[in-house]
């Protein structure tokens, strides 16, 4: 890896004789890996410094393809070197941006010990730092992802964006190196946890409040109340109708004074019945809706001023 991250040092943008766009990576990409799969060693190699000195030299952000296939590239040449280590860092850099690519078998035959590397890295385990750009306004871009999170123990392409879009700094940093000291890049501290206060140790903390709290509970109490004073009432017409004695009158009609069974059993399925069906029903749910507002509005178990309680 050493010889990879000295061609890629980031280097002014200034020294670029010409601008590079991403086709112009692409192509050089492509026919690196069409070198790799033909074994030509050398010409692999041309290509793929060609592709990481056009890299340096683009003046937009790189596309999350892109940026996997140059990761691509520095492995399959750590995988020609020996190397150990570098196949499996690249690689996992490539699937972070671009898990759904496979190496055509052209490139990469099928059961070559290369897919062992390809698949080598847990990115579960992946570990970041967070930057912060000193340009008002701007922005990162890594590895093909407008981003402030750093892998760190996978290598990236890092590109920083002046507030106007001007790209202003463009490098490749490998795992375990140090932002370079040109980047116009902050680290952001991670910041400490404060111990919680001995006397909060094993109590449940109160919950915030809510400022919608107030108008449901309200609204249940008040809805609570209406809905159980409408079913009493209910309930008590059917009642006065079930027991009526003939004295009475509704709207100006005498009530039912029945003697015989008939005129009962009409009366009752017809009037009574319903009555207190409804009535039952919107009683038992005014008492609910009404203790629920009500144990809403209670203070905290254990006494105290904290009135968010909530005891569902």
């Amino acid at each position: 890896m050493s010889l990879i991250l000295a061609l890629v040092t980031p280097a002014a943008l200034a020294d670029c004789e010409e601008r590079s766009d991403l086709m112009q990576i692409s192509e050089a990409v492509a026919a690196a890996e069409a070198a790799y799969g033909q074994m030509n060693a050398d010409r692999f190699r041309a290509q793929h410094q060609l592709a990481d000195a056009r890299a340096l030299c683009l003046f937009t952000a790189l596309s999350t393809e892109v940026a996997a296939s140059l990761h691509r590239l520095d492995g399959l040449q750590a995988f020609l070197d020996k190397d150990m280590v570098g196949p499996v860092q690249s690689f996992g850099a490539a699937r972070r941006v671009h898990g759904s690519y496979g190496f055509p078998e052209s490139v990469v035959p099928p059961n070559n010990r290369v897919w062992e590397d390809y698949i080598a890295f847990d990115l579960s385990r992946l570990e970041t730092q967070e930057l912060a750009t000193q340009h008002h306004g701007g922005w990162m871009v890594i590895d093909g992802r407008r981003d402030t999170l750093r892998p760190t123990n996978l290598p990236c392409w890092i590109q920083v964006f002046a507030g106007s879009g001007t790209m202003v700094w463009s490098g490749f940093v490998g795992v375990g190196q140090p932002m370079p000291a040109e980047a116009p890049v902050t680290l952001v501290p991670v910041a400490e946890l404060a111990d919680p206060p001995p006397e909060a140790l094993g109590q449940d903390l109160p919950m915030p409040p809510d400022p919608g709290w107030s108008a449901r509970r309200s609204g249940l109490v008040a809805g609570g109340g209406a809905a159980l004073a409408g079913g009493l009432a209910l309930l008590g017409w059917g009642t006065y109708i079930y027991a009526g004695d003939g004295e009475h009158t509704m709207k100006g009609r005498p009530t039912f004074d029945c003697w015989d069974d008939r005129c009962q059993q009409g009366v009752y399925y017809r009037y009574v019945v319903p009555l207190w069906a409804g009535g039952g029903v919107l009683t038992l749910a005014g008492a609910a809706s009404l203790a629920g507002g009500v144990l809403w509005l209670s203070p905290a178990p254990g006494g105290g001023s904290v009135t968010w309680w909530r005891p569902f």
